[in-house]
């Protein structure tokens, strides 16, 4: 294995590229190489959720999503985010493209954010999530384990 991609299948897997602990890893098959070469079907799929994961970055771009928002009705409606994780995550949102602040001039200054139109574009994505939830996921088995969960059109438990 050429030492290029030695690197970015270590940069990928570096447990698995341990060289401490036997032999250089060596491609088993096609599929191998493209895996260490980071042509992995999945990859692309893991580059895609880089920017929503991470702690409270779905919730603030549900929050988001309802309507613009200042940094202080943000926070209040996030109970238990700190001031400083807020902060860190909208930097990295707006960074991201997903979040769009404002700051307007004025005697005291006023910062609002939204979502910008990338992240709308993530709405129906939500919803689906939501719907699959209520098929599937926690929502289905709190319905089916006897609790009276009803959904309403958005696909939030009323």
């Amino acid at each position: 294995m050429a030492a290029s991609s030695r690197n970015r299948a270590r940069r990928a897997f570096p447990a698995a590229c341990d060289e401490t602990e036997g032999p250089p890893m060596k491609p088993v098959s096609g599929e191998a190489d493209r895996i260490a070469n980071g042509e992995a079907p999945y990859v692309a799929f893991l580059e895609a959720l880089r920017p929503l994961t991470g702690k409270w970055k779905i919730e603030i771009l549900w929050v988001l999503s309802q309507r613009t928002r200042r940094f202080g009705e943000l926070r209040r409606a996030l109970p238990g985010i700190t001031q400083h994780m807020l902060t860190l995550r909208l930097r990295e949102m707006e960074a991201d493209g997903l979040v769009k602040r404002t700051v307007y001039d004025e005697n005291i200054l006023r910062v609002e954010y939204e979502i910008s139109e990338a992240a709308y574009g993530l709405k129906p994505v939500f919803h689906a999530v939501i719907e699959w939830s209520g098929r599937y996921g926690p929502l289905s088995r709190r319905r089916d384990g006897g609790e009276d969960t009803e959904l309403d059109g958005s696909g939030i438990a009323a």
